[in-house]
């Protein structure tokens, strides 16, 4: 069947496959080994081919070309990365939540704070003091803004009747 060495062009044809298969599983395997050139043209050795005609056999490489031990390192190691990863980002869910916890505590304290302002706010402007500016640091600006929001336009009846009774 595969002589001494054979090139990858006759190896594709013994095998009834692509050249680039041939390239491809000899990738797989370490090339320097079993490959030489011979007057410009690769050469397959025979344990080589050999190799490369398992390659299509589902499950039948030989021991030496399966680096089983490292695989399963490469596996573990890969699995303790991730566990790792997954834990770093339990962490991180944790004091999300955490965060979101306390900015929704936060959020809460100031609606209350800001409601509590209105309403001292509305209670001295309807007794007719106005805002101390000194005790919650609102200018008096800003206090004559909010009267002139505040006071109501008379309707326009009433402006109707105004206006009548001036002449």
């Amino acid at each position: 069947m595969i002589k001494d060495a054979t090139t990858a062009k006759e190896l594709a044809a013994e095998l009834n496959v692509t050249v680039q298969t041939i390239y491809r599983r000899l990738k797989k395997l370490s090339a320097e080994e079993y490959t030489y050139i011979e007057d410009g043209v690769t050469m397959i050795t025979a344990a080589g081919a050999r190799l490369i005609a398992e390659q299509g056999k589902p499950d039948t490489l030989p021991a030496a070309a399966k680096p089983a031990s490292s695989l399963l390192n490469y596996d573990e190691a890969t699995r303790e990365l991730l566990k790792a990863k997954d834990d770093h980002i339990a962490a991180q869910d944790k004091h999300i939540d955490e965060l979101t916890r306390q900015l929704d505590g936060a959020n809460n304290r100031l609606d209350n704070l800001i409601r509590q302002l209105e309403q001292e706010q509305q209670l001295r402007l309807l007794e007719g003091g106005g805002v101390n500016a000194s005790s919650n640091g609102v200018s008096a600006c800003d206090v004559k803004e909010v009267t002139e929001v505040k006071t109501a336009k008379p309707s326009i009846m009433q402006r109707i009747k105004n206006m009548l009774s001036r002449n």
